[in-house]
């Protein structure tokens, strides 16, 4: 088993998530990592002919790095989110471009949604598994959406407004969590008739 897996609680995908063990200290190890096996992944499947390409060597590859920087991102949006303190923000805010960038480039790239076109022609698609041939067109389409048909100034200015997108909704989640923090609202007694004394005196500590 490799040790930074048992050592670094993102990287542990065995399981649920030990989201009692995850702290802000261990997101740079996990995600440097996760992300530069899906840059690598990325890299070596363009690097295929299109007779070289195989549903392992070609999807599964790509899928399987690509879900698993997913998945740990994914843990640490959330406990951006739900714990959100300074070092959590830090974090988060530190990696953002980056990944950004990677889903943005890896949505635009020609080559790889040229290899799906390629599985999506051959005569043994129709042999596949439904779910896979779904994998395929969802791919097809995703690359659509993602602005790989766009050219020049268009694309770029694709991945520029990404970029941003991703910036503004962190900080409108982040505002919107000071605000929210920052609120209080003092009822009046005749307003808490029949709240227990107990819950009383917790709300005035409050």
């Amino acid at each position: 088993m490799n040790d930074a897996i048992q050592t670094n609680p993102f990287s542990d995908l065995r399981d649920l998530p030990r989201w009692a063990e995850m702290k802000p200290e261990y997101v740079a190890e996990a995600v440097q990592s996760a992300l530069s096996e899906a840059q690598t992944a990325v890299q070596a499947v363009t690097q295929l002919a299109p007779a070289q390409i195989t549903w392992g060597n070609f999807v599964e590859l790509l899928n399987d790095k690509t879900e698993r920087l997913s998945r740990i991102w994914g843990a640490v949006t959330h406990l951006h989110h739900v714990v959100d303190n300074e070092q959590w923000r830090s974090e988060y805010n530190r990696f953002l471009p980056e990944i950004t960038e990677f889903w943005t480039q890896l949505g635009q790239n020609e080559t790889i949604m040229a290899h799906y076109q390629t599985l999506a022609q051959e005569p043994s698609f129709s042999a596949l598994t439904p779910t896979r041939q779904h994998i395929v067109t969802n791919a097809l389409r995703d690359f659509t959406l993602s602005g790989a048909l766009l050219q020049g100034e268009a694309r770029a200015e694709y991945a520029q407004l990404a970029n941003e997108a991703a910036q503004l909704q962190a900080k409108f989640s982040e505002n919107l969590l000071d605000a929210t923090n920052a609120y209080a609202y003092y009822a009046r007694l005749d307003e808490l008739s029949g709240i227990p004394d107990d819950v009383l005196v917790a709300m005035r500590e409050a």
